[in-house]
């Protein structure tokens, strides 16, 4: 199981997605932070929608790392966790540029990404690669049984 490349590729995944629970994705410079920005930083927690999207693609990437024997089904959770983390994101930025309120232009003005905004695109790729990896296991085992 540990031996095969993505499972490493999942681990990672894994450790990317829970240090983003953790690390702010983006830091206010004003002076006076309000709404959203009361400590100066949001976090993905803040927004329980967004903490339950992405509590459900770290679960299915972890389960994803033992079903090792069933590549097909693995496959299917490695995309349902990419779709998590775009939707955990998409709900993410709604709940942060809300319609009606100020425009984004003002709004973004006093605004700087952090390491947390990276931390979703890392997972992304890892999970990417790790499907690409699991497809290519499934195509060498496809071989072989037709070499039997």
């Amino acid at each position: 199981m540990i031996q095969r490349i993505q499972t490493v590729f999942l681990l990672l995944a894994v450790l990317f997605l829970t240090l983003q629970t953790f690390t702010p994705m983006v830091l206010s410079k004003s002076p006076e932070p309000e709404g959203v920005f009361q400590d100066g930083r949001l976090l993905v927690s803040e927004y329980q929608v967004s903490l339950a999207l992405l509590a459900a693609a770290i679960l299915t990437s972890l389960i994803t790392i033992f079903l090792f024997k069933n590549r097909k089904l693995q496959k299917n959770l490695v995309i349902l966790s990419i779709v998590l983390i775009i939707a955990c994101h998409i709900a993410g930025y709604f709940y942060f540029f809300p319609s009606g309120s100020q425009s984004t232009s003002t709004l973004q003005a006093g605004l700087k990404p952090a390491v947390g905004a990276a931390l979703p695109l890392f997972g992304l790729i890892l999970l990417a690669l790790a499907y690409r990896f699991i497809d290519k296991d499934e195509k060498i085992v496809k071989s072989m049984d037709r070499l039997r």
